[in-house]
């Protein structure tokens, strides 16, 4: 036997009985599946309508807030005119009133843009606890044992992300959110004291005199 024909042979006696090359597999793990929570809070009906909701809300507040403010800045100018008609201690009497009624409307502004902003939190909070159990059905469906949000994984494949039938899923069963939104106070009481007004309280800012 030819040296060649012996080297060959030898070759294919070690090929005998030597593991298959492992196949590198190419479809995705359906034991994981992903979802874009950012998606779902944005484009569900009720995530939409709360969106909506909060511009709406904060427009008016914004509103009312600059309407006060144009008030007080009238009325600012107004006791400036009258300066020099007014003896010293009625102007100092009206603008210690004056500057009184202003911090008042201040607190008033801040403590229910807060109430405002808690009352929306509450409402986003609420809907993020609708998914939970959303989520369960559709990882049961799948037969997966793991969720993970677009947000915490680089890249993934198209085929386990079931954000689009989260959504619809979503829309079908959670309803539009009942906002528990705070009654407002007038900014600026007719006498110029908050309800909840503490006398001993620091000016949070320097009033515009």
């Amino acid at each position: 036997m030819h040296g060649g024909s012996r080297a060959a042979l030898l070759v294919a006696l070690l090929m005998i009985g030597a593991p298959a090359p492992a196949q590198v597999s190419t479809a995705p793990d359906s034991s994981i599946i992903v979802v874009s929570r950012e998606r779902i809070l944005r484009e569900t009906e009720a995530g939409r309508a709360l969106r909506e909701a909060e511009r709406t809300r904060r427009s008016e507040f914004e509103a009312r807030v600059d309407a006060v403010k144009q008030l007080l800045e009238a009325e600012e100018a107004d006791l400036a005119r009258e300066r020099a008609a007014l003896s010293r201690t009625e102007f100092e009497r009206r603008a210690k009133d004056f500057d009184r009624r202003v911090r008042n409307a201040r607190r008033l502004s801040q403590r229910q843009a807060a109430e405002l902003q808690r009352a929306f939190r509450t409402a986003r909070e609420a809907l993020v606890s609708e998914l939970a159990p959303i989520l369960i059905e559709v990882l049961k469906s799948e037969g997966a044992s793991l969720v993970l949000d677009t947000e915490q994984i680089l890249i993934a494949a198209p085929a386990i992300d079931m954000t689009d039938e989260v959504i619809e899923l979503f829309d079908e069963r959670v309803p539009l959110p009942a906002l528990a939104l705070p009654a407002f106070d007038p900014l600026l009481p007719a006498d110029g004291t908050a309800p909840d007004e503490d006398p001993t309280a620091p000016d949070p800012a320097p009033s515009p005199q």
